[in-house]
């Protein structure tokens, strides 16, 4: 083809005298029914929870706010705002449903610490509960250089609250529960 005539297919699709359907040359993911269900997880939260970090010691008291938003049909990113204690703390959670490892999959980090935490998790059957497990170390770091496996059960109770419950496996198989937090829509 000449330079010419190039020169003016190239002016017409520019000037919109031919209209071409542009498809993108990365295709949109196709939101699931585990997409579906972590979008009820929008809007504005307040939490009020306990956790209990040290054996015997007393429970410390976290209050923290959320919003948590969208981020195209197949992730949530929540903003966490609080204190625990009495020390201010911030943190993210980010969820999104992955068909290739048929699970649900996300990451934690928080101003209290300098570890990436790693979920992976299902649905329950009833599709009320979410289970998430990671590893990481010692939420206190009482422990230094050894790994903990965590399980947290986020279980929604109505459309304007859910509850959630982060437990740690302690060394016989057993799990100890570290904190339990309610929540409540904001907006």
């Amino acid at each position: 083809m000449k330079p010419v005539v190039i020169a003016s297919i190239l002016a017409a699709l520019v000037s919109g005298a031919v209209s071409a359907p542009v498809q993108s040359p990365v295709p949109k993911p196709k939101a699931t029914k585990e997409h579906d269900w972590l979008r009820q997880l929008e809007g504005e939260w307040s939490f009020e929870s306990e956790w209990r970090l040290v054996p015997g010691a007393p429970p410390v008291k976290w209050t923290a706010t959320s919003k948590t938003r969208q981020v195209g049909d197949v992730w949530i990113v929540s903003d966490y705002e609080g204190e625990m204690g009495g020390v201010p703390m911030s943190g993210v959670l980010i969820l999104g449903y992955d068909p290739d490892q048929k699970a649900i999959v996300g990451s934690w980090v928080d101003s209290t610490c300098t570890h990436l935490y790693r979920y992976v998790g299902a649905l329950d059957e009833a599709k009320n509960t979410l289970t998430l497990d990671t590893e990481g170390p010692f939420v206190i770091n009482l422990l230094p250089g050894k790994t903990i496996h965590y399980r947290d059960v986020l279980e929604i109770k109505s459309k304007d609250r859910w509850t959630y419950t982060s437990s740690m496996r302690i060394e016989d198989g057993e799990w100890m529960t570290l904190g339990k937090a309610a929540s409540r829509r904001i907006r």
